[in-house]
């Protein structure tokens, strides 16, 4: 048996947005994915496709394991409150999510 260093692996973490208001979503925003074990911010990504009204669109990050265990991760939607809303609390979903 040889010994190594941590494996890893890369994984697609997934958030959908869904426009449940009364008007498309025509303007640029930013969605986060957040270790919510340690509060880091594991990326920030720019969404950048109109979403009509019951529209969804999925946000991808490839993230890449560095330890063994599960990760805890929270996706926010328009983390600059830059869209008009009318629940402004429905913005965030969390998972917990095993690594090999």
């Amino acid at each position: 048996m040889r010994g190594g260093g941590n494996a890893t692996c890369k994984i697609d973490l997934i958030g959908t947005v869904t426009n449940t208001g009364s008007v498309p979503i025509e303007e640029d925003f930013f969605c986060s994915f957040i270790d919510t074990e340690n509060g880091d911010l594991l990326q920030l990504v720019k969404a950048t496709a109109i979403v009509p009204v019951g529209g969804a669109i999925n946000v991808t990050y490839q993230y890449t394991n560095r330890s063994f265990g599960d990760l805890s991760v929270r996706f926010n939607i328009d983390t600059s409150a830059r869209i008009d809303e009318v629940d402004e609390f429905n913005n965030e979903a969390s998972n917990v999510i095993g690594l090999p």
